[in-house]
């Protein structure tokens, strides 16, 4: 039962991570909020890189395995709806990363698509790691693949986005 009181498994999980606070996957890193913002409309600067909260559009990206960078608003939107990106750097992430974070994504999307459906896997070009994983307000950078600390990542933060549950996903 994947819809079974899913805003107090929400909330649970909320307050489990600020009672966690730094002992959780990656950094945390301040909330600039949730709002949506209009297509173009102009907005302050994010807080990191890529960004994990702030302004974004109403509408997100499809998720899986995309080989064109997504839009920060776009991305935004799905954080807030509790996905996980998974993006590189398109110059200096290896091919051997890059396929092992495509099989493994299709492999938990495949195994289990009622809990890893919203992970979306694309280039950033102004990474300042090899991958960066980003969940909302919550940022890993690794230098290489790490199926372990991947993982980790995501099942800590899959879900946990401030408008998680609004919206399903399909594979």
């Amino acid at each position: 039962y994947p819809d079974f009181r899913r805003e107090e498994v929400s909330e649970l999980r909320r307050q489990l991570t600020q009672t966690a606070g730094d002992s959780l996957p990656g950094e945390a890193v301040p909330n600039l909020g949730n709002q949506v913002i209009a297509p173009g409309e102009s907005h302050p600067a994010y807080n990191s890189t890529p960004p994990t909260s702030g302004w974004h559009y109403a509408v997100p990206s499809p998720w899986g395995v995309l080989t064109k960078p997504v839009q920060n608003e776009i991305q935004l939107r799905n954080l807030a709806l509790g996905g996980i990106l998974l993006q590189y750097n398109p110059e200096t992430a290896s091919e051997s990363d890059l396929n092992e974070i495509t099989a493994l994504v299709r492999s938990l999307r495949t195994s289990n698509p009622n809990n890893y459906c919203q992970i979306l896997v694309a280039p950033y070009e102004n990474a300042e790691s090899n991958i960066v994983l980003t969940a909302w307000t919550r940022i890993d950078q690794l230098e290489s693949y790490d199926r372990g600390r991947i993982v980790s990542f995501i099942d800590t933060f899959i879900g946990m986005g401030p408008d998680a549950g609004e919206v399903s996903c399909s594979l």
